[in-house]
């Protein structure tokens, strides 16, 4: 089965793919490193890994990297899991390996995303640096971190890129949708309804969390 197959009919594309390896697992690899490097980019052009004390500038940009990779491993391990908790609860397939695999492939298809987005925070973005005031208290300075990357992000191009993020989120749910509508043999509405909890989960509550998070230590 072709993977232009996948853009063209998902649950046909699902249903004529023989999963028999873990293959899937260097393009999930390969699609976290290309987004934790967008990351990294972010955050050194935004200057916070300069401000680390007592670490130089690449060795903070490595520990920068490693941590949104390994952080970015979790999510696809804790998605995959939702997968698997779902089928598990609802309909005792078996079939644990293949869900997460379906997930895997979920993640793979977007690197075709994630390079140009890459590619265009290499070339276009270029915010103003952060620098962290002498003589601030920490207090003071994490409300001038936060104010700073809110500017950040009313920049375009950053809405843009979180525009395309939250597209990537909502293509590997869809995805996840359709495993539980072949593999698991949920109905149509129950494999909506999932769709949309993930959803919830996975891309809602994360843009939120932040915000509410904000108020609460305020209040």
């Amino acid at each position: 089965m072709r993977a232009w197959r996948l853009i063209d009919s998902p649950i046909r594309y699902v249903r004529g793919r023989e999963l028999d390896s873990w293959g899937a697992a260097f393009p999930v690899l390969l699609f976290l490193t290309i987004t934790s490097a967008t990351s990294v980019v972010v955050s050194t052009r935004v200057g916070v890994l300069r401000e680390l004390p007592g670490l130089p500038v690449v060795l903070a940009e490595g520990i920068g990297f490693v941590t949104v990779v390994a952080a970015g491993a979790a999510m696809f391990w804790i998605q995959a899991g939702a997968l698997v908790l779902l089928d598990a609860v609802f309909a005792q397939s078996g079939q644990t390996r293949r869900l997460v695999e379906l997930t895997a492939v979920s993640y793979w298809t977007q690197i075709v995303w994630a390079v140009p987005v890459l590619i265009v925070m290499l070339l276009l973005f270029d915010p103003p640096e952060f620098r962290m005031p002498a003589g601030m208290p920490v207090e003071g300075v994490q409300a001038a971190l936060v104010a700073h990357m809110n500017r950040i992000s009313q920049q375009p191009i950053q809405i843009a890129v979180n525009m395309t993020g939250e597209a990537i989120g909502c293509w590997i749910i869809a995805i996840q949708a359709v495993a539980l509508r072949v593999v698991s043999k949920f109905s149509v509405l129950g494999a909506w309804t999932a769709g949309c909890l993930l959803a919830f989960v996975f891309v809602v509550v994360p843009k939120v969390a932040p915000t509410i998070l904000q108020w609460a230590l305020s209040s």
